[in-house]
């Protein structure tokens, strides 16, 4: 229903010059994407000399934990891990790591019919993309992954939640307004930053001051 509107909005006016930073700047990929990635190694390993990692955590490590049965494993290795999916993407399909296409994906299975495709350009463009399926598994991936790490290292259960309404109603308001960018965390933090997306510059610093904004309203509601 909010379909033609949303799109009218959200079309530009005009086409871009440029879509990428090192476009923007008339440089080659690397010579734009060098800089920045020792910028933001400095900034991780200051992080890390003032605030390790592992400080953050409720429950510590155990030191006799194997790998599975860690509460929660290093960064670095974490990122390099889920750096290394992009690979296998980029080299198959052409395509890069994303979680919110995945709900446009399931949300097109409802357009059973050639008419009801016509009533939704939008939707059916993700009903026969296989990049966009592609994005379904890494998601169930992701949801399956977590539900094993957190068996495997006790911490199942172990934190307390929201209540399910608010969990349906935050959810639908971060697909709309990921699938409104262009992009969620994963779109835009891990594959539109590596490839220099201008967009992804204004939108990571959004979506992390919007999360700020919220847990503080939230913390001041609940006293």
């Amino acid at each position: 229903m909010v379909e033609p509107t949303v799109v009218r909005l959200s079309k530009p006016g005009a086409v871009a010059p440029s879509n990428t930073l090192d476009q923007f700047l008339g440089t080659p990929y690397f010579v734009a994407a060098l800089p920045i990635a020792a910028m933001l190694a400095t900034c991780v390993f200051a992080l890390e000399l003032f605030q390790p990692w592992g400080s953050d955590l409720t429950q510590p490590n155990s030191a006799v934990a194997s790998a599975l049965e860690l509460r929660a494993w290093p960064p670095y290795l974490s990122g390099m891990l889920a750096g290394s999916v992009q690979g296998v993407l980029v080299l198959t399909l052409g395509d890069t790591i994303g979680s919110s296409t995945s709900y446009a994906a399931m949300a097109s299975l409802v357009l059973v019919t050639e008419k009801m495709e016509r009533l939704s350009p939008y939707l059916r463009s993700y009903k026969r993309s296989p990049a966009a399926w592609a994005q379904v598994l890494f998601c169930v991936s992701s949801v399956l992954g977590g539900f094993l790490s957190a068996s495997f290292s006790g911490a199942l259960g172990t934190v307390p939640g929201v209540s399910g309404l608010a969990a349906y109603l935050g959810g639908a308001i971060m697909v709309f307004g990921a699938r409104t960018a262009s992009g969620c965390t994963s779109g835009h933090g891990l594959s539109g930053s590596g490839i220099l997306f201008l967009l992804s510059f204004v939108v990571l610093p959004a979506m992390y001051l919007g999360g700020v904004l919220t847990a503080a309203v939230l913390s001041a509601a609940q006293g």
